[in-house]
């Protein structure tokens, strides 16, 4: 799956060398470049000569948060991988809760699955999936906002998933309310879902012993 997701991927070297005279892009050093080429650029530096340059090296491009430019594989993209997997383990759209809050996302949000835009999502994000009905739009932030996206879709009972605490039950992934295990491989409502999570960089620099801090902002995920 990997390598077919970047078939035509003429390598980063030939890709730099290519782009070296765009002054605009400076290349994200101490981040993850494997399959992809990603490079910080303003808005104003985003050009048609920029762009026709990586479309004559068989290459794609996706920019968001007015900031990241990253060149990619022809076919590679979120939305790309997930539907192969989605092939591979023959999930049909309706049983796909995807969710993004960046421009860098919307390949995912094309698939006809169910969708979550989190509060503080990219404008651009927003106003191209303004007329999708599919896409939940809740008031909670980050994975709370797609914690409820799941209750309402019915994928999770009201309380599953939250800590148990006074007046509240044990439920979670794989437990009843009454915090016993469900069936192998079923919600405590008695369907099965499976769930994948999926992060395209290492989330901090550092050891575990040594800690850090983010290493990038989540930008186009390399295949």
């Amino acid at each position: 799956m990997q390598e077919a997701l970047r078939a035509g991927w003429p390598g980063a070297g030939p890709v730099r060398a290519a782009l070296r005279r765009f002054p605009g892009l400076v290349y994200q050093h101490g981040v993850a470049q494997d399959g992809r080429c990603s490079y910080h650029l303003a808005p104003d530096r985003l050009t048609d000569a920029l762009t026709s340059a990586v479309e004559a090296l068989g290459c794609a491009w996706v920019y968001s948060g007015d900031r990241y430019f990253d060149v990619l594989p022809p076919t590679a993209s979120k939305g790309n991988a997930l539907r192969a997997l989605a092939a591979e383990l023959g999930w049909r759209p309706s049983e796909i809760l995807v969710a993004g809050d960046s421009l860098n996302d919307l390949s995912l949000f094309r698939l006809g699955a169910h969708g979550v835009v989190v509060p503080g999502a990219e404008p651009a994000l927003l106003a191209a999936l303004a007329d999708t009905p599919l896409v939940h739009r809740p008031e909670e932030a980050g994975a709370a906002g797609i914690h409820a996206a799941l209750r309402r879709l019915g994928w999770l009972p009201a309380g599953q998933g939250l800590p148990a605490g006074p007046g509240r039950s044990a439920a979670g992934p794989g437990r009843t309310a009454a915090g016993r295990p469900t069936a192998p491989g079923r919600t405590a409502v008695g369907r099965r879902h499976s769930l994948v999570v999926a992060y395209h960089r290492p989330r901090c620099t550092g050891t575990a012993t040594t800690g850090g801090s983010p290493a990038a902002p989540t930008a186009s995920c390399p295949p």
